[in-house]
């Protein structure tokens, strides 16, 4: 009976290892994604009303970072409902930038793109459409 409950112990932390494995790498992209947005954003200024405000500090983004992965690791029990409230709201902020930033942040330089092409194309050709006689 021993044995049983030892095996069945083994097989729940190891399907719990896999879940954070995944949850990590997860969590890794997440980041990577917001952070290269973020850091464009202070580049290129798309537009000037910022839609995610949270976003735009990226101390924010590594505190957040840090409390991610530190909500990750349940060593410390004691701080897991400390963090859990932070990281919430750390990830809500950032799920909403993810969603609604981001496309549009991408489409609008892809416009901007495509839009210096076509007007590149127009002015080696000389004429517009129409020639002056």
């Amino acid at each position: 009976m021993n044995e049983l409950a030892n095996k069945i112990k083994l097989t729940e932390t190891i399907n719990k290892n896999r879940y954070t494995k995944h949850l990590k790498w997860l969590h890794v992209v997440f980041w990577v994604v917001m952070s290269i947005t973020l850091i464009l954003m202070k580049f290129y200024p798309v537009h000037q009303n910022e839609i995610l405000i949270v976003g735009s500090n990226i101390s924010i983004l590594f505190f957040a970072l840090i409390l991610n992965i530190s909500a990750l690791n349940w060593k410390v029990r004691v701080y897991r409902f400390l963090y859990a409230p932070f990281v919430l709201m750390f990830n809500v902020a950032y799920a909403y930038g993810i969603f609604f930033y981001v496309p549009i942040f991408w489409g609008q330089i892809a416009k901007g793109y495509k839009l210096n092409v076509i007007w590149s194309r127009r002015n080696r050709r000389g004429h517009c459409g129409r020639r002056r006689s």
